[in-house]
């Protein structure tokens, strides 16, 4: 069985809301406080969103917001559907895909974490494992619980979890932009083939983009009141995206720390109080897996030992030339465990053998990287790549239509941010975790699975910017009484 590659800063930040005169109650939409009259002077607390009142924010009744997100909410189950629908025929699972199913199957039995090869090998040893980090295998042992097992099940349960993201997703915008930004947001995601692939895959993506959606919620909800319950939020979202993929862990100091310090109109007490929050939550959350491995497997296991297999198989002659340039191969493994035939293979001999390699080969490191980044955006080699990519079980046509889909959301993301930076609101967790997927991929390899949590701050970005682009139109073009509706009869001649 070929190895799971699974891999491992941050801009300014923005500054918070404030509190800002509203509209009078008789002031139509979009009316600034230049004409109000001289005896209106109320002042209320208002959303990161609300901050410029020259801006059109489209709709703002919450009824009308939550029929909407709805909507939206129903678009992205049906495309589940329809996807699963076309891939529940399929003879076997991908190898993370069984990888987790079979690891939760034995979760439920009261086995925890043990290594699913040796499993169902003709021994059937229980060994323990730190393969990855466990909320993915976790999540599916959850729909075993409720009795939803079998690949279709465990389909139909993280299309669940996609579909609430979406929602939290739509949330999150109308919390910093508006409301009518946070319906766009969740639509660009519902449908960006990136992302809703992941839940037919059954691998651990689909638990990324949750616990990603979540972290920015959060990160909102506390940049814009920065107490301890919004804290603890935090670093709940923290831990749960360090235990769904290894290199979630920076975010810790991407997200986490920066929130915390560069909060606006917070004392410093409020700030550092804020930050021990965070920091007890993420500890509650990740200490006991912490400790499970370090009394299983010693210091040299602390999160998860699959950096090793995954350096190890992106650094060798086979992706540093030919085809495979910037990607994976298994042959690289297998070079490292023929270095060392005089006992096992350790992660540590694993990272040790290709940072020789790297060093030796330091001119064409930087081509690589290159080549690495490329395919996680979809610019080099893009066909090959949607081809690599269908052994983890992303049909080629749903990558090609993907890498399409990026094309557009990558420009409208751009423009979202310097929207963001304009109206001075909070942007940096989003180019955090877009960052935090490059160097995944830089250290790693250039697999688009890595960019997931990236492509969700894509997505809410590219709402924006959509937003913005539907307050410029209604602007210039905007809507009014027909041209027989002023007040004269049309001409009867």
């Amino acid at each position: 069985m070929t190895p799971l590659p699974v891999g491992t800063t941050t801009g300014p930040g923005s500054d918070p809301p404030s509190l800002l005169p509203v509209d009078g109650a008789g002031s139509p939409p979009g009316v600034g406080s230049a004409d109000r009259g001289p005896t209106d002077a109320s002042t209320e607390p208002i959303r990161p969103g609300r901050s410029d009142p020259g801006i059109d924010q489209g709709p703002t009744t919450r009824s009308g917001f939550t029929g909407w997100l709805t909507a939206v909410a129903v678009v992205a189950a049906g495309i589940q559907v329809l996807f699963i629908h076309a891939l529940s025929r399929r003879s076997t699972l991908p190898a993370a895909g069984w990888y987790d199913t079979v690891q939760a199957r034995q979760l439920v039995r009261g086995h925890w974490l043990i290594d699913p090869v040796q499993a169902t090998s003709g021994a059937h040893l229980l060994v323990p494992t730190a393969a990855h980090p466990p909320l993915p295998t976790i999540a599916l042992a959850v729909a075993d619980v409720v009795n939803a097992t079998g690949p279709t099940s465990h389909m139909v349960f993280l299309a669940l979890l996609f579909v609430a993201s979406v929602v939290l997703a739509g949330v999150t915008v109308r919390d910093l932009v508006g409301e009518r930004a946070g319906i766009l947001a969740s639509l660009v995601m519902a449908t960006f083939p990136l992302l809703w692939v992941n839940p037919a895959t059954v691998g651990p993506e689909t638990v990324v983009i949750a616990v990603t959606t979540l972290l920015l919620f959060a990160a909102v909800r506390f940049w814009a009141a920065p107490g301890a319950g919004p804290a603890a939020l935090v670093g709940l979202a923290l831990g749960l995206c360090t235990l769904t993929r290894t290199d979630l862990v920076a975010l810790v100091v991407l997200v986490g720390l920066p929130l915390g310090l560069l909060v606006k109109h917070a004392s410093w007490p409020v700030r550092l109080r804020g930050l021990a929050v965070m920091g007890i939550l993420f500890l509650l959350v990740v200490g006991p897996w912490v400790g499970r491995n370090v009394a299983l497997f010693g210091h040299t296991t602390i999160l998860a030992d699959d950096f090793g297999t995954t350096v190890a198989g992106a650094n060798c002659h086979a992706t540093y030339s030919g085809p495979l340039l910037g990607w994976w191969s298994p042959t690289c493994p297998a070079a490292t465990r023929s270095a060392h035939s005089g006992g096992a293979v350790s992660p540590g001999d694993q990272v040790r053998t290709a940072r020789r390699y790297v060093t030796a080969h330091r001119g064409a490191a930087v081509g690589v990287v290159g080549a690495r980044l490329g395919r996680l955006w979809g610019v080099y080699r893009p066909g090959q790549t949607a081809t690599l990519e269908s052994v983890t079980g992303r049909p080629a046509w749903v990558s090609r239509l993907g890498r399409w889909y990026l094309y557009v959301a990558v420009p409208l993301a751009i423009v979202g941010a310097v929207i963001l930076r304009r109206r001075r609101l909070l942007l940096f967790p989003f180019v955090a975790v877009i960052v935090l997927s490059s160097l995944t991929a830089v250290l790693a390899f250039g697999d688009p699975r890595f960019a997931v949590d990236g492509d969700v701050a894509l997505a809410l970005l590219a709402g924006v910017a959509l937003d913005a682009g539907a307050g410029a139109a209604a602007r210039r073009w905007p809507t009014g009484p027909g041209r027989h509706s002023a007040g004269r009869e049309p001409s009867t001649s």
